[in-house]
């Protein structure tokens, strides 16, 4: 539980103090959403870290494949011509 508490800071914003973590596969600061958060911690309790850092690095890679442009999400993009 160490490395995820580390790897948990505040960012301020205009609406306060809002939790990131380190996204170190794309190497960036990820904004974590009070669900990912709260979940993930959870998780570390009650099973382990490891087990919460796999559910929180998944539930990252949704959010960015959901924000990512169509483009690169394989829109069309990956069909044979």
């Amino acid at each position: 539980m160490d490395w995820l508490e580390q790897s948990i800071f505040l960012k301020a914003s205009t609406k306060g103090n809002v939790p990131y973590i380190k996204y170190l596969v794309r190497g960036k600061d990820i904004k974590l959403t009070p669900e990912i958060a709260k979940t993930g911690v959870e998780k570390a309790i009650e099973q382990n870290e490891e087990v919460a850092i796999n559910w929180i690095t998944q539930q990252l890679k949704n959010l960015e494949i959901k924000n990512s442009p169509p483009f690169l999400r394989g829109a069309g993009g990956d069909q044979p011509c």
